[in-house]
């Protein structure tokens, strides 16, 4: 019994041992998958260029109200509507920044909103609604005709629907729900983020490490975080470019990762810049994608391009949302 008493026991140490060995490594190679978010999906050089490439053509863009009378003539219109629109939404911004927030909102994330501050009927202020300070509400109603919605944000509450400008992208379940770009390439965006992490850290490290380290002992856990640190500190920063390294006891380092040669990475990144083209509705070169080479008429086709199949779908949704809210 004694000897099988002390097999049991030694068996027990080494399966605790390799327990260990395996919870250390889990908690050494898993990492939580970055979320993009409007933060990091703006860090994206393609996407910002194009975001803002959008937002700010229509932003430059002036707005006017015309009327039409019995026999058909259309007139413009002098109106406090054309200030708030065109000069001065509200004391602290200006009109420019409002559109151009706006069309940010809608592309990035499917909705934006204008708080429209109305004292005696007339219109006073436009003021830019961030989806992350509004709730909506809706009442649970199966026949969509009689359901209603209101908004609450910055303390005001059941906000009605006429109250808050809510310009909506790609409306799928609900009129009033739109859905983003974050939504819509979230596995694209996903991709083209973790490129550019990979091209930073090859350029300013000089050497992208991700492996194993092999050997024939069961390190303890304090070995095994002193070895970790070592590896980091090793290959981080470009000074240490070039160095070699050396293991002790037989160890052995596997790479996992591949060398950018092997993932042709400048054709990558291509592909991902003319990827996001097309989820921007853009033409690739305007933002830097693959195309023919430039000539003056390729540059006015592109330009007639830009405004008929991008900025006019945009022109249209805003018209319309602008009628139906402030007229």
């Amino acid at each position: 019994m004694g000897l099988l008493d002390r097999l049991k026991s030694a068996t027990t140490d080494t399966q605790a041992q390799v327990d260990e060995g395996i919870e250390n490594v889990v908690e050494y190679s898993l990492e939580e998958k970055e979320k993009i978010n409007y933060d990091t999906a703006m860090k994206i050089c393609a996407l910002n260029n194009g975001v803002m490439l959008i937002s700010e053509t229509i932003a430059s863009l002036p707005i006017h109200l015309y009327k039409d009378d019995k026999s058909g003539v259309r007139t413009h219109v002098d109106d406090n509507r054309c200030t708030l629109l065109n000069l001065e939404n509200s004391v602290h911004s200006t009109a420019f920044n409002m559109k151009k927030k706006l069309v940010i909102d809608y592309i990035m994330t499917g909705n934006a909103y204008l708080d429209i501050n109305k004292v005696n009927g007339q219109i006073k202020s436009l003021i830019n609604i961030d989806k992350g300070e509004l709730s909506i509400s809706t009442s649970e109603e199966y026949n969509k005709r009689n359901m209603r919605v209101s908004y609450s944000y910055w303390g005001f509450n059941n906000r009605a629907y006429h109250e808050v400008l809510n310009l909506v992208r790609n409306p799928k379940s609900n009129d009033y729900k739109g859905v983003g770009i974050l939504t819509e390439g979230a596995e694209l965006l996903g991709t083209a983020k973790g490129l550019e992490r990979y091209c930073n850290k090859t350029v300013n490290d000089g050497f992208y490490a991700k492996g194993v380290i092999e050997t024939e002992k069961v390190l303890a856990k304090p070995t095994r975080t002193s070895l970790s640190e070592r590896l980091k500190k090793f290959f981080s920063g470009s000074q240490n470019a070039g160095k070699v390294l050396l293991l002790d006891d037989g160890m052995k380092f596997k790479a996992l990762a591949l060398t950018p040669v092997d993932l042709e990475l400048l054709k990558q990144r291509e592909f991902t810049v003319n990827d996001i083209a097309r989820l921007l509705n853009l033409p690739p070169s305007m933002i830097g994608g693959t195309g023919n080479s430039m000539t003056y008429t390729n540059v006015q086709d592109t330009q007639l391009q830009f405004l008929q199949t991008t900025i006019e779908p945009y022109l249209t949704i805003i018209e319309n949302t602008l009628n139906k809210y402030l007229l």
